[in-house]
């Protein structure tokens, strides 16, 4: 078997071709199992969102490169149930549930 047909299991890392980090996913049994950081170019936090057997679970946020937040995300069983906005200086401008 190559490495292409092994499961992953452990943290994976992709790089943005200046060498920066641009994910970190952790894995288990070839699924996304834990959180998966998303980073901008700049090496600051752009998302990170937990997983459980390969969807989106619990909170995830996104945050825009000067680190503040932009969005907060709640999933349950992989379905996404709310959303919420915010412009660059914290105020709210979208918060919608989904059916």
């Amino acid at each position: 078997m190559d490495d292409s047909q092994k499961e992953k299991n452990g943290i994976t890392k992709d790089y943005y071709p200046g060498g920066k980090v641009k994910t970190e996913t952790e894995y288990k049994d070839g699924k996304k199992n834990g959180i998966r950081k998303v980073y901008h170019e700049n090496g600051s936090l752009m998302a990170e969102q937990y997983y459980k057997d390969n969807k989106p679970e619990s909170t995830g946020k996104g945050y825009y490169e000067n680190g503040k937040i932009l969005h907060e995300d709640i999933y349950k069983t992989g379905r996404l149930i709310n959303r919420k906005s915010v412009d660059g200086v914290g105020n709210l401008v979208h918060d919608k549930d989904y059916p």
